[in-house]
């Protein structure tokens, strides 16, 4: 699957820091981004843009770079992905969900709601790309 010229064009407007973040076009580029980067083929120039704002040995030259932020507020105590993978991997193993949904709480210390809750959010996610994706469904220890 390929881009469009002007998905491309939109894209390295955003890497050169010309949208004002979650304006129309920044959201619209950020979507063209993850879709290239999805589905390929990652263009050359693109490849080089991108390593450009990641690499901390060229904010000297460069006025922009990229950073992860955090909502403001206080941070999730329980990390709702790793619950809900907990419960997936028990599910692919062959448990009912019900003891899926025990064995976390059992485990991690949540409560069966929060099980529930958790594991009904990611489910579609585990259930369409979670064989694919490993980094998905890693459980951490």
């Amino acid at each position: 699957m390929t881009i469009g010229d002007r998905e491309l064009a939109s894209i390295i407007d955003w890497l050169g820091g010309k949208f004002k973040e979650d304006s129309a076009d920044d959201l619209k580029a950020r979507r063209a981004l993850a879709k290239v980067l999805r589905h390929g083929p990652l263009d050359l120039g693109l490849r080089c843009m991108m390593a450009d704002v990641i690499d901390p040995d060229i904010r000297d030259i460069l006025s922009l770079w990229l950073v992860f932020k955090r909502p403001p507020g206080r941070t999730k105590s329980i990390d709702d992905r790793n619950v809900a993978a907990v419960i997936w991997h028990r599910i692919q193993a062959g448990d009912q969900k019900e003891a899926a949904y025990q064995h976390a709480v059992d485990t991690l210390g949540v409560s069966l709601r929060t099980a529930k809750e958790h594991y009904k959010a990611w489910e579609k996610l585990f259930t369409e790309h979670g064989s694919k994706l490993k980094g998905l469904t890693r459980i951490e220890d």
